[in-house]
């Protein structure tokens, strides 16, 4: 009778091994800590400024940015927005066209000019300061430009000026708030 319990526990646990063992196509796949996915972006449109004599890419300031797919969303607060190395030069009375990336176009665009001097000082940062367009004159100009507006005349007299713009656009997913994002250019009219 031992013998037969014994006998009887050793089939068991055998058919319980067989059980759990499977071939490769049944194997579960093993876990990585490598994303699957590219990485989620927050990151607003691009916008770029183009001009006879080139083009110029423009920093980011504040803005407050909503995924359409998701939800998720980031707020930035700036206190200026830092200053690009060269200007880009432009012709009095030039059109200068404006190209968006990385996103839809906006709703509209409310756009100032400001003349470099008295409108840039340091900001500090962790580790050093940085040179930022931060407004404390009057706007030479200003103007809106409305939904499908992809350029500017540059009436403006020969210098140094920061052309700052702000995106908006519709938020599906919190239609009482909408996306913006303060966008800055460097330009020389000559």
């Amino acid at each position: 009778m031992r013998l037969f319990v014994l006998l009887m526990t050793f089939l068991s646990l055998l058919v319980v091994l067989a059980g759990c063992s499977s071939s490769a196509k049944d194997t579960l796949p093993t876990p990585s800590l490598a994303p699957s996915a590219s990485p989620m972006s927050l990151d607003p449109p691009t916008f770029t400024l183009a001009a006879n004599a080139g083009k110029q890419r423009a920093n980011t300031g504040a803005f407050y940015w909503q995924r359409q797919d998701n939800g998720l969303a980031a707020e930035i607060n700036a206190p200026g927005i830092p200053l690009q190395k060269e200007p880009l030069v432009v012709k009095r009375g030039e059109q200068l066209k404006l190209e968006i990336g990385n996103g839809p176009a906006p709703d509209s665009i409310e756009l100032k000019a400001y003349p470099k001097d008295g409108n840039h000082k340091p900001i500090s940062t962790t580790n050093n300061a940085i040179d930022a367009f931060t407004p404390t004159t009057d706007p030479v100009t200003a103007t809106t430009l409305g939904a499908g507006a992809e350029s500017w005349t540059a009436e403006l007299e020969p210098g140094d000026y920061f052309v700052w713009m702000k995106g908006t656009w519709p938020n599906p997913i919190l239609p009482t708030r909408s996306r913006t994002v303060e966008y800055s250019f460097l330009i020389q009219v000559q």
